[in-house]
């Protein structure tokens, strides 16, 4: 865990020990005025439950209360982010220089088909959906006489996994005619064969003025932003300088994917209101809570490459660009959730 999570997990802590030695100091004074349940005593305390439906922000889940004093109550669940899909996409781009591309474009997709039966599409659509899920233990102090509101500490523990985005199967053809050339790139560039067949038969390269042709164009890939600083290997060689576009390609298996992350621990803040669901019915109540989910900074999206998107890339455009900018100024996760409760016994 970073140093912002440790603090906020200590910050939560100092609240629940705060908020705990408050309630149970007072917890005489207001049981004599506590109305809407049951008289609370000291041999009560887990003796009651509890059961909740929850749907909101942190997606569908179920809670499970039981008061633990006059004005403390210990709720665990799980919540989980139903799947829904949203679309974005990326252009592809050959060589460095965009007001060339498009020509180059055009020349090295006739090349491909003709050598591969691929066609390659100028854009590379991509699928993002969420699929972070949680569990949770909360505290919530009812430190009022009413029993109507109350303010809640704790952490969600889940999935560092926020959401994720891949090529859906249409894009394959075009993936896989991109990772084509640019092996056949890599081939053109280091004056190898394009098939070596062993000792038995003489390896076949390209025509020279193809291979020069090909290595004077550049490798493809889909131009996602422009990096922000110099990047170099593991050995200190420098790959890409700042402000060189970030070009993402296709994988081993031919496939682009990204992945929002986050901290598995998450301290939570936050206070609710809540009330009968039914007149004259004790047993089923409904209640509303706000608050954040304290994630320790912006979370990091990284593409199947390493490359993390908030970090080390800027300039992205499009929908791609405003979902990485949205990422950003999430630190905290806020979270709204509406709460049906039916007490078991």
């Amino acid at each position: 865990m970073n140093r912002l999570t440790v603090k906020a997990i200590s910050l939560v802590t100092l609240a629940c020990a705060f908020f705990a030695q408050t309630a149970f100091a007072q917890t005489n004074s207001f049981a004599s005025s506590y109305s809407q349940t049951k008289q609370f005593t000291a041999g009560d305390a887990f003796r009651h439950l509890d059961i909740s439906a929850t749907v909101g922000s942190t997606g569908l889940g179920i809670d499970i209360a039981t008061p633990i004093s006059n004005m403390l109550q210990l709720r665990g669940g799980f919540a989980f982010m139903p799947s829904w899909h949203y679309n974005m996409s990326f252009g592809v781009q050959v060589g460095n220089d965009p007001e060339t591309s498009k020509s180059k474009f055009e020349k090295m997709r006739s090349f491909l088909e003709q050598m591969t039966g691929y066609e390659v599409d100028d854009c590379i659509d991509m699928i993002g959906r969420p699929t972070f899920y949680n569990f949770k233990l909360m505290l919530d102090i009812f430190p009022f006489n009413n029993k109507h509101w109350h303010f809640t500490a704790g952490a969600y523990f889940g999935s560092t996994e926020v959401a994720d985005a891949y090529n859906p199967a249409y894009e394959m053809q075009s993936l896989l005619a991109v990772k084509t050339y640019n092996t056949i790139y890599e081939k053109c560039e280091n004056y190898e064969p394009i098939m070596d067949f062993g000792e038995k038969y003489s390896p076949i390269y390209l025509p020279g003025d193809i291979s020069e042709k090909i290595y004077d164009t550049g490798r493809m890939g889909m131009h996602v932003g422009d990096y922000k600083e110099d990047v170099y290997d593991e050995s200190g060689n420098l790959l890409h300088n700042a402000g060189d576009p970030y070009m993402m390609e296709p994988d081993k298996d031919g496939m682009v994917h990204a992945t929002m992350k986050s901290n598995a621990v998450k301290p939570y803040l936050g206070f609710g209101y809540g009330g009968r669901l039914v007149k004259d019915n004790d047993r089923i109540n409904i209640s509303f809570d706000a608050g954040a989910m304290l994630w320790g900074g912006s979370p990091d999206i990284y593409t199947h490459d390493g490359t993390n998107l908030t970090k080390d890339v800027e300039h992205i455009s499009g929908k791609v660009g405003d979902y990485v900018d949205m990422a950003k100024s999430f630190k905290v996760y806020p979270v709204l959730n509406l709460r049906i409760t039916y007490n078991l016994f």
